[in-house]
């Protein structure tokens, strides 16, 4: 995780600033699609501690800012992946690039502060994503309709019992 962290980071300088589509829409007028960063984003998901170096990774990658909130269930989990992506990216970006919020509270603190956080992005139950779009107030929200329940089978299951689950 701490090498393809490293090398997202060494990529975000290339992504971002990056002209995509160049047009001549009037004599000395040229208009341009560039890749920019949203700015800060806060990320708050549920007890999948996986989510937290891939949200970093492609964060970083981006150019962005991110604060994370992990579920509690896997606070000790988060901390301890939070400080492998800091370290990881100690010479792409400053530490403070990257925040981990651990309550509840400061989650709602911050989503009143609408001239910090750019987008909110909750990754969970639907009842989580409802909450964070209803507390938000003017901070933009990309939640989603449904989520991707993960089940792994063994090659020896039922593949009907399977199906069931």
């Amino acid at each position: 995780a701490v090498v393809s962290t490293q090398s997202t980071g060494e990529s975000a300088h290339s992504t971002t600033d990056q002209v995509i589509r160049r047009m001549l829409i009037a004599e000395d007028m040229v208009l341009e699609q560039k890749t920019v960063p949203i700015g800060v984003l806060l990320v708050i998901f549920e007890s999948r501690p996986d989510a937290l170096p891939q949200v970093a990774a492609l964060s970083i990658a981006s150019g962005n800012g991110l604060m994370l909130k992990g579920g509690k269930e896997a606070w000790h989990t988060n901390r301890v992946l939070f400080g492998l992506v800091q370290r990881a990216l100690e010479e792409f970006c400053p530490p403070t690039a990257i925040q981990l919020i651990t309550s509840r509270e400061e989650v709602s603190d911050l989503l009143s502060m609408n001239q910090f956080i750019d987008l909110v992005i909750p990754r969970g139950s639907s009842q989580l994503v409802k909450s964070i779009q209803e507390a938000a107030g003017s901070i933009p929200v990309l939640g989603h309709a449904e989520g991707i329940c993960h089940v792994y089978v063994d090659g020896e299951c039922d593949p009907e019992k399977a199906r069931r689950i």
